[in-house]
């Protein structure tokens, strides 16, 4: 029986159950679905140019975060229109560092 339970998808990779490139797969699959529904919803009122807006952000943190680059055999498939260089100029990104205090 399929269960739907990425966790547990993540778990079995890491515990090796799951080949490397199978895991590459699944990664890349939750994330262009992901990517897409939240695109999907930008013509809900009030809270739809949020959602088309944290998927627009996502995308461009996975293009200049080298992610892509890092896994090799990683596809990350989204709508065309979130490659539109007008939209991907409103993101700024920057490393920051976390420091943990006591």
């Amino acid at each position: 029986m399929f269960s739907f339970n990425p966790v547990a998808w993540f778990e079995s990779a890491i515990n090796g159950k799951l080949e490397r490139e199978a895991a590459i797969k699944l990664l890349g699959m939750g994330l262009s679905g992901m990517l897409t529904f939240l695109w999907s919803l930008g013509s809900i009122p009030v809270i739809g140019k949020a959602l088309k807006l944290s998927a627009a952000a996502m995308k461009v943190n996975l293009d200049t975060s080298g992610l892509l680059d890092d896994l090799k055999g990683l596809q990350v498939t989204v709508p065309a229109p979130m490659y539109d260089a007008d939209l991907r100029k409103i993101f700024q990104g920057e490393e920051i560092q976390i420091v943990r205090t006591k």
